[in-house]
């Protein structure tokens, strides 16, 4: 057996460093798992999330997609000469997507939405198809209230919230940051609406839509969810 001698680091005045190989280099850390993601409001229109993002969750919502029926309202709106002039309404950008809500925003792990998707198909497969108008009626009211409660089943499910439990079922076509109410006189926004409305008068006036379909968008996954014929 022969012994070894080492010598102290205090025994030498330049101790070599040991180097990581060359091909080590070139690597880089795993993004899914190690970095850390910075939200950039800028890139959202400012908006703020509801949640915290967390890799792995998905943002998922229920409602019902009104795009292809109600963007002549957004049209009308847009070119009106009445509210292009008002300062007021330059605060204002036109909604990405015209829809009415079945849920709120909830986050979904990615593996659970193929299970949540199939839930929901399960729980309107006897959902009789629906007619919406903008100005939502009490008897529409409670058809929706009806198709927001088998929603919940499928919400709560995932760890999801439930609606809420008086909904004030409602479109919206523009958006706006900031308390618009609290920032304006009421003159300014009376003037708003009354320049609304007449935009709207009488071509837009009570639009009425077939609904016989339900979206569930997960992230950037869409699903369309058939109500019964």
């Amino acid at each position: 057996m022969a012994l070894v001698d080492y010598s102290s680091s205090d025994e030498s005045d330049s101790p070599s460093k040991l180097e990581l190989p060359a091909f080590l280099h070139s690597l880089s850390a795993d993004p899914t798992r190690f970095t850390v993601h910075e939200d950039n409001a800028e890139l959202h229109q400012m908006r703020q999330r509801s949640f915290a993002h967390e890799v792995g969750q998905w943002a998922t919502s229920v409602y019902i997609d009104c795009s292809l029926h109600l963007c002549h309202i957004t049209s009308a709106l847009s070119t009106s000469d009445a509210l292009n002039e008002q300062t007021v309404w330059q605060r204002f950008q036109a909604c990405e997507k015209i829809h009415l809500s079945l849920s709120k925003t909830w986050p979904v792990r990615y593996h659970w939405i193929d299970n949540l998707v199939q839930s929901l198909v399960t729980s309107l497969a006897n959902f009789p198809r629906s007619f919406l108008g903008l100005c939502t009626t009490c008897e529409s009211a409670e058809h929706l209230k009806s198709l927001v409660m088998l929603v919940d089943r499928s919400v709560e499910a995932f760890r999801g919230p439930c609606y809420y439990k008086s909904p004030k079922f409602h479109v919206s076509f523009f958006w706006c940051n900031g308390d618009i109410q609290r920032m304006n006189t009421g003159l300014e926004l009376n003037r708003l609406k009354s320049s609304a409305n007449t935009a709207l008068q009488p071509k837009h006036a009570k639009p009425q839509i077939t609904v016989d379909t339900i979206s569930c968008k997960c992230g950037n996954k869409l699903f369309a969810i058939p109500l019964s014929q």
